[in-house]
């Protein structure tokens, strides 16, 4: 009848239950249909009321009530049946077991699941019913497996009723992940919150998103707008940007080692979103993470220093132990030509630039690395510095200069010019006009003339060596200089038995062998395969022009030479009126100027003898000579020129004489 009067008052079935009308329904489910409170409180009767009844969909009366958010009226059936239960345990308490297997009579129905697998606690918590939720709890309603209250405990910040759930055994699967989701969703760090999560942490909840239907109701987080769809909490938090949330977890053995689904570790999402605070505590907690790679071979140092971020480059490597050092931070700076990092570091501390001089493991210096990478404006910024090694060498022995040659990149070779410290800018080689541009065309003309313009990578072991002999033979003494000084090209390699400095020399060559001599690399004293120097065959074949040349270099030593090549300076000097020569070689101790033959005659008497004026000029000019040494005859130089009558050899020992000692001396002339 009741269902024939609503179907007359509500035809389309607007406000009617779902599935009305119940078939088997109980009149307390009738009563809750209609909403009736009073009309409950009085047909709700301890001995009349079955309140296990179910309906069709396996609703009992309270169920229903709570389906449809009847709260009131599952509120008078919960405190109704917990009264009738009390009473019952007063006074059948002595003699009725009790425990947690001893079924109640009046409360069995609170953990009664209907046919969509709700219980009254699960319908509860799905109308945020929090009266209702807190009674099912105090009359005895299973949580361990209602993972839903969990959830909305959290989201209603109700500390007592967590705490609750987790001494009751409730399974925390998802919940710190939920209330980090809480915590993000808050503009600032709820502590409320903070404590409930850290109450989770200590209770043993994993940091794992849970996917089940039982937070879809709480979670008021739009899936379209989170942006990577995390999976832990650490994640969560940190695209939220919550530093302490962070700091909690890991403190609570969350890792900082964990990947999201491109493979992409914490520290790296917090250099990309450029938050510190959260990079610097994930680096505190794992340091070795900054060289964990996402699935495109990204880490999190190499991001630092692509975007700059400077303060963090020098957090890890002050805090990392050791394992990112300043140098491997500036090398790999100018390996991916960061400038503004790099421009960076060295306004924070000027002495950082000491590192681009020096090598890193079995790499080239930082500024090399600039000029291989063809980085002009790096290269200009290191050597603004004014405390750039230009002489640094790669492992090749090339320079900087060199290697700007090589690589043809006429801004780098400019800037190197305008030093004014490259060997081949500071002499007039009378060759074309020097520019950046002409050097490189220079060495470029050389490379195709011996290499051919085809064989890039076809290097021999000592193509260098094949480029000297190339622009000595044709004259290239700007290619000779820039080889000579900017590589270790072996200057003493020969060909057909002869070194450069020889092969010049023979053939007069004095411009080639003057830019041979200004290298300190070329053996001035290398002797052939018999045994002969260069020095010595400009001596013997009276070669006045090279033995200057020579005698001029800085690389030349008399000790380099023999015996027998000195003594043959030593009258090459004499012949030539050289007094410095002379003077060189007795301070050298390489020959004597008072040195005696068997028959006891030093150079001095032998001009005397030999009436061999000029060289007596030369010899007196010697600062150490002995006018006074006798032959083993007993005649002195003096002595044997006034027994022969050379007047003029007399006139200049005896004033020589009268110079040194002061005191005129009169010769008897015959």
């Amino acid at each position: 009848m009741l269902a024939r009067i609503w179907r007359i008052m509500d035809p389309e079935g607007t406000h009617a239950p779902r599935v009305w009308p119940f078939p088997g329904a109980s009149v307390l489910h009738l009563v809750i249909a209609f909403g009736s409170a009073s009309l409950m409180d009085t047909l709700l009767q301890k001995e009349s009321s079955n309140l296990g009844v179910e309906d069709l969909e396996g609703n009992t009366p309270l169920q229903l009530a709570l389906r449809e958010d009847r709260q009131e009226l599952a509120l008078m059936i919960l405190h109704r049946s917990r009264k009738w239960q009390t009473d019952h345990d007063a006074i059948f308490s002595a003699e009725t077991p009790s425990g947690p297997s001893v079924p109640s009579i009046y409360l069995g129905h609170i953990n009664t699941t209907n046919v969509d697998g709700d219980t009254p606690l699960s319908l509860a918590v799905s109308i945020k019913a929090d009266k209702v939720i807190r009674s099912l709890i105090e009359a005895g309603a299973e949580i361990k497996h209602e993972k839903s209250v969990v959830f909305y405990a959290i989201s209603q910040r109700n500390k007592a009723l967590v705490s609750q759930l987790i001494k009751g055994g409730s399974e925390l699967e998802g919940a710190v992940f939920f209330a980090t989701q809480c915590l993000v969703r808050m503009n600032d760090d709820d502590q409320s919150l903070l404590e409930l999560l850290k109450d989770l942490l200590e209770a043993g909840g994993n940091t794992r998103r849970f996917t089940g239907v039982e937070i879809d109701d709480f979670s008021e987080i739009d899936d379209d707008e989170e942006e990577d769809e995390d999976e832990e909490a650490i994640f969560a938090a940190l695209h939220g940007g919550k530093t302490a949330v962070v700091s909690l977890l890991l403190s609570h053995g969350s890792s900082a080692n964990l990947r999201d689904q491109n493979n992409t570790v914490p520290i790296l999402l917090a250099v990309e979103s450029r938050q510190v605070d959260i990079a610097t505590v994930l680096f505190r907690d794992s340091p070795k993470t900054i060289f964990s790679e996402d699935i495109e071979g990204m880490t999190a140092v190499k991001l630092v220093i692509l975007t700059a971020q400077v303060d963090l480059a020098l957090l890890f490597v002050k805090e990392g132990g050791g394992i990112l050092t300043l140098p491997e931070v500036f090398y790999n700076a100018i390996q991916f030509r960061q400038f503004e990092i790099v421009d960076a570091l060295l306004q924070r501390d000027a002495d950082i630039i000491e590192i681009a001089n020096q090598e890193w493991l079995d790499w080239d210096t930082p500024f090399l690395e600039a000029v291989h990478e063809w980085d002009g404006n790096m290269v200009d910024l290191l050597l603004r510095t004014g405390k750039i090694d230009i002489s640094v060498r790669t492992k090749d022995g090339y320079t900087p200069f060199l290697v700007a040659v090589q690589v043809g990149s006429p801004n780098i070779v400019k800037l190197l010019l305008d030093t004014g410290k490259i060997g081949v800018n500071q002499e007039d080689f009378e060759e074309r006009a020097l520019s950046a541009m002409s050097i490189i065309d220079e060495y470029q003309d050389m490379y195709d003339a011996v290499l051919g313009p085809f064989s890039i990578g076809e290097w021999h072991y000592d193509v260098m060596g094949d480029f000297l002999w190339w622009a000595i033979k044709g004259g290239k003494l700007r290619m000779m200089k820039l080889l000579l000084d900017e590589s270790i090209v072996d200057t003493n390699r020969t060909v057909e038995g002869q070194t450069p400095l020889m092969w010049a020399m023979q053939r007069g060559k004095a411009d080639v062998v003057k830019v041979l001599l200004s290298s300190i690399r070329v053996d001035l004293h290398f002797s052939n395969e018999l045994g002969r120097t260069p020095f010595s065959w400009a001596l013997d074949y009276r070669k006045d022009r090279m033995v200057l040349l020579l005698l001029g270099a800085k690389g030349f030593s008399i000790h380099g030479e023999s015996n027998d090549t000195s003594r043959k300076l030593f009258w090459w000097a004499i012949g030539r009126g050289n007094g410095g020569v002379i003077n060189m070689l007795h301070e050298s101790g390489k020959y004597d100027i008072n040195t005696k033959d068997p028959s006891g005659r030093t150079p001095l008497i032998y001009a005397a003898e030999t009436c061999a004026e000029e060289a007596m000029r030369v010899l007196l000019e010697a600062e150490k000579i002995d006018i006074h040494a006798v032959d083993n005859r007993g005649d002195t130089a003096l002595s044997i020129a006034v027994k022969r009558g050379y007047s003029t050899i007399v006139d200049l020992l005896s004033s020589y004489v009268n110079r040194s000692s002061g005191i005129a001396v009169k010769v008897k002339k015959d």
